[in-house]
């Protein structure tokens, strides 16, 4: 019997791909509320001697930075 076919392997299917939603659910979630506090938080606690619009372009350049290193990240290390 080939792998993925029949009952126990779609079923095995099935979980896989929930579970792959879901880490995918909280992942970005979580990148949802670093972005939240990026807008409203950190030019505060991280760049107050800026001017408050240039405190929030540097909040958000480190955000940009975060969200490309972690696209970036698994190629580089190889995943290991």
């Amino acid at each position: 019997m080939k792998q993925g076919s029949g009952p126990s392997g779609r079923s095995r299917m099935v979980r896989v791909a929930a579970a792959s939603f879901v880490g995918t659910l909280i992942e970005y979630f979580d990148f949802f509320l670093f972005g939240a506090a990026v807008a409203l938080i950190f030019n505060k606690i991280f760049f107050p001697n800026l001017d408050p619009l240039l405190g929030t372009l540097a909040s958000f350049a480190a955000f940009g930075v975060a969200f490309v290193t972690r696209a970036s990240s698994c190629p580089a290390s190889k995943c290991t």
